[in-house]
């Protein structure tokens, strides 16, 4: 290579460039994960009720701390009810691998464009909120 003023400055770039790539990458694959792989398998409209059943693989250093479906309208959230038909009250925390969500969601009469199923996680100490599944209605 020939010693010219403009090489080294292209090679300090270069570094830089790629620090910053590894970085951003380095950060995706470490990020928390407290669960993937989401399939909903089920989406079944009774009258006032929607029945979702989907599954997925959850993390081991995660514990739940909120679960949550919203009705989505004109981009604003509404809270609403649901129940588990596994029998689980609250926010039940499962246990790491593969799972299985089984909810009715309750529209009360209101109409949405979609359901999303909203989480907060607590992995080792840090707060991770993420969309579980969004269910178009």
């Amino acid at each position: 290579m020939i010693d010219r003023p403009g090489n080294k400055a292209l090679l300090v770039g270069f570094g830089f460039l790629f620090g910053a790539l590894a970085w951003q990458i380095g950060g995706y694959v470490l990020e928390p994960r407290p669960y993937w792989g989401v399939e909903v398998r089920m989406v079944e409209r009774e009258g006032d009720a929607v029945t979702v059943v989907a599954d997925f693989t959850k993390g081991e250093n995660c514990r739940l701390v909120t679960f949550l479906p919203f009705g989505i309208a004109l981009e604003s959230a509404t809270p609403l009810r649901y129940t588990d038909l596994d029998g689980h009250v609250g926010n039940v925390d499962r246990l790491a691998g593969n799972s299985t969500l089984r909810v009715k969601v309750y529209l009360d009469g209101f109409s949405y464009e979609s359901i999303q199923f909203r989480t907060r996680h607590d992995c080792d100490g840090d707060k991770v909120d993420r969309v579980f599944a969004e269910i178009p209605l």
